[in-house]
């Protein structure tokens, strides 16, 4: 298999052709690899390919297959080899990955490490996910992480950790205690950083994500009064993921107005987490019926995807075309978009939310193969990112199934 290994690895580099490239890739996924090839698999992850300033996808294939072969040596060359991988967030993410699938505790607390030592601050929220992936993992690093951070009065990783273990439910918060007695006037310094950016500035952009955080784990402490007063007043923030994320941490909806509601929905950005955040609370009658369309869910799930891929929710998004697919066995809807970046000059960019159901009257809040490669419908056509769908679509085919959205009517 190394005399495999090594060929596929030749052909994908040196492929002139997307077609051929991609080929080799899906082989290079399908290849069963053990412990006597782990010395050729580290050989083929320290190599440059193609898209290592894209997506990274080849060497996320290679970070895949590592985490697959137990061998105790793997944590040591993770942290030996990231600091020298291209800087491409996907790329990082997958050797990041590969740490927190190990899940031990010294593979646990090596990602904490090189968290902390190597991710520049604005991107540290980049790689949040591997370790907020359970509760053991949160369990382990959580501690160990706030203690970094906190040395460093890096408040902005504290509170993008915290928001994050919050939102998957892997952090109590009881672990937040300490954040408490300020946590007031972080609010305060996050809104006039807020207030002080230009709009859809990079800045901004940061700045948002921040005070989103902030007001996220101040939904630990909304029994207190003053903390419950400002969450109230936030609701009313121009921004509608502040004001949004304000409303979900009142753990209530019964002081929200109609007006708020119909702004939550109108923004394709918040819609479908109102949806599920009515949901939760058993109000799922108070969403606005305009709203309830499998049209308007595709485009709040490809505005979502947006938000958590590309860190800011688009300017401006339009749906150019509705596709029949058949992926994985099963024919459903896929809607294409062609949306602007907030902070990029670039033209109109692409990109396919689903699937959704045949039924017009049934849609989903979440779509399995949802998303974007960033590129303009005139530099690859709505054709090329279709094939990118079932390229994407045959990776998943060998993997895990996840659960799946239940279809709502």
């Amino acid at each position: 298999m190394a005399r495999r290994l090594r060929e596929l690895v030749q052909r994908v580099r040196q492929s002139k052709k997307a077609k051929d490239r991609e080929d080799a890739v899906g082989d290079l996924y399908a290849l069963e690899l053990t412990k006597r090839d782990m010395l050729d698999l580290r050989w083929a992850i320290g190599q440059s390919y193609p898209d290592d300033r894209t997506n990274g996808e080849i060497r996320g294939v290679l970070f895949d297959k590592l985490s697959n072969i137990p061998d105790p040596t793997t944590v040591a060359f993770v942290q030996r080899v990231y600091p020298v991988l291209p800087a491409t967030p996907e790329i990082r993410e997958s050797a990041l990955a590969t740490l927190s699938e190990i899940s031990s505790e010294a593979s646990l607390r090596a990602l904490c490490r090189i968290l902390i030592d190597h991710q520049p601050k604005l991107a540290l929220d980049n790689v949040i996910y591997p370790i907020i992936a359970s509760p053991k993992n949160a369990g382990i690093m959580f501690p160990d992480v706030l203690t970094l951070l906190s040395e460093r009065n890096y408040r902005r990783g504290i509170y993008a950790i915290a928001a994050a273990g919050l939102a998957a439910g892997t952090v109590s918060p009881s672990a937040l205690g300490a954040a408490g007695p300020r946590i007031l006037t972080d609010l305060h310094a996050a809104g006039r950083s807020y207030n002080r950016t230009e709009q859809e500035s990079a800045a901004r952009v940061a700045a948002e994500r921040h005070l989103v955080a902030v007001v996220t784990v101040m939904g630990a402490f909304v029994e207190n009064a003053e903390v419950n007063r400002a969450l109230r007043a936030a609701v009313q923030h121009e921004n509608a993921r502040v004001a949004f994320t304000a409303l979900c941490a009142c753990r209530s909806v019964s002081g929200a107005s109609p007006e708020a509601l119909k702004r939550f929905a109108t923004n394709p950005a918040t819609r479908l987490d109102l949806f599920d955040h009515l949901q939760n609370m058993g109000q799922e009658r108070m969403f606005p019926e305009k709203w309830r369309t499998q049209a308007s869910f595709a485009e709040g799930d490809m505005a979502r995807w947006l938000v958590r891929h590309n860190w800011s929710a688009p300017a401006k998004i339009k749906h150019i075309e509705t596709r029949t697919l058949k992926l994985l066995g099963k024919e459903a809807r896929y809607y294409v978009y062609e949306y602007k970046d907030r902070h990029s000059s670039r033209e109109w960019l692409i990109g396919i939310s689903g699937p959704q159901p045949l039924d017009l009257k049934k849609m989903e809040t979440a779509g399995r193969f949802t998303f974007s490669a960033n590129s303009s419908l005139r530099d690859e056509g709505i054709d090329k990112q279709i094939e990118r769908l079932k390229f994407k679509a045959r990776r998943e085919k060998d993997k895990p199934k996840r659960g799946k959205t239940k279809a709502r009517s």
